[in-house]
């Protein structure tokens, strides 16, 4: 119910980020929707609008998902202390950086006070009758988890569309065509074809592409036996890229989400089940407003040696896969006009 709420605070976040691009530059579309994206970030939890405060949160996020490396998350026997010294040693400090942030922020409410506009009220509202240990670190590991998931997650998934809306002139026109006399970002994220563009991004190129999943009782899927208590995984690539469910499954078509509604079973970039990420619907509407934000903002192009380029590979660039290399779009000219929200 507060989704509708954020678009405005997304529409703004957007606007300043871009606010300093000048026409004859190259803007990287990776420090581009990471900024934005932790920007939405901190808004929306924190209802951060300083921008002092945002630049510390900033800085302490990106310190510390930089040192969460694949290895430390997959092997567990590299969680440890050195002396005070190695990766697991550097994680741990910058994670305590950030949680002292948190901790000035949660000092500073109330926590038996009405739920505010931002996520840190709906945590210190909650109550869990059921909960063991220590509240406030309950509330630092969800806020952590906010942080990082919200945002890197959303930024790669924002790299990936705007990189088939502007490779592909036909789509960039169908997409500029709907957003022609749409402002408000309540009506962006009910367009249509802008949605489909992000599904079909989302497809193609899952943030997260495996969905794990610890076994409550015995498993047979295709023949293979798995124990009770086993960890298994649907692997996202080859449930998107099924020939016999998506026809010519390599080519970006984002009509194929207007043709025809699409099953659970066959489509997951947000996992599935009563663990869908919780997230879903946000990402969603910051996807497209954000989207919506910049090319009603800038007028930009893909330059033709990228256009003439094979598409990048997906590798991990920390909890997600994003393109192996940058992506660069040059700016031609700047717009009037900008998507405007409700005063926010």
């Amino acid at each position: 119910e507060r989704i509708k709420s954020y678009g405005d605070i997304i529409a703004a976040a957007t606007a300043d980020e871009i606010r300093s691009v000048r026409p004859g530059e190259s803007i990287g579309m990776r420090e581009l929707a990471v900024a934005i994206t932790l920007h939405v970030a901190i808004r929306v939890v924190f209802s951060v609008a300083d921008a002092d405060r945002r630049t510390e949160y900033t800085r302490a996020v990106t310190a510390l998902m930089r040192a969460n490396t694949a290895p430390l998350m997959l092997v567990p026997a590299l969680r440890r202390e050195l002396g005070g010294h190695g990766p697991w040693a550097r994680l741990v400090r910058l994670r305590d950086d950030l949680d002292r942030l948190l901790s000035d922020d949660m000092a500073l409410r109330q926590p038996d006070s009405p739920a505010g506009a931002d996520m840190l009220d709906v945590l210190l509202s909650a109550v869990d009758p059921d909960a063991t240990g220590e509240p406030g670190l309950a509330i630092h590991d969800q806020l952590r988890t906010l942080l990082a998931a919200g945002h890197e997650t959303t930024a790669t998934s924002m790299m990936w569309a705007l990189y088939h809306i502007y490779r592909d002139e036909s789509v960039r026109e169908r997409v500029a065509a709907e957003l022609a006399h749409c402002r408000a970002p309540a009506e962006i994220t009910a367009l249509p074809y802008l949605g489909a563009v992000i599904k079909e991004a989302l497809r193609l190129h899952p943030p997260v592409p495996i969905v794990l999943r610890r076994l409550k009782e015995p498993l047979t899927v295709g023949g293979v036996a798995c124990a009770a208590g086993k960890i298994v995984g649907i692997a996202l690539y080859a449930l998107h890229f099924n020939p016999s469910v998506w026809p010519d499954p390599d080519r970006f078509d984002p009509d194929r989400f207007l043709r025809s509604r699409i099953s659970p079973f066959e489509y997951a970039p947000f996992g599935g089940g009563y663990r869908r990420c919780i997230g879903a619907a946000f990402a969603s509407c910051e996807l497209a407003v954000a989207i919506a934000t910049i090319m009603q903002t800038l007028e930009l192009r893909m330059p033709e040696r990228e256009q003439n380029r094979r598409e990048p590979r997906s590798v991990a660039r920390g909890i997600a896969v994003a393109p192996a290399r940058e992506i660069t779009l040059d700016v031609i000219d700047r717009q009037p006009v900008a998507v405007t929200g409700g005063g926010r």
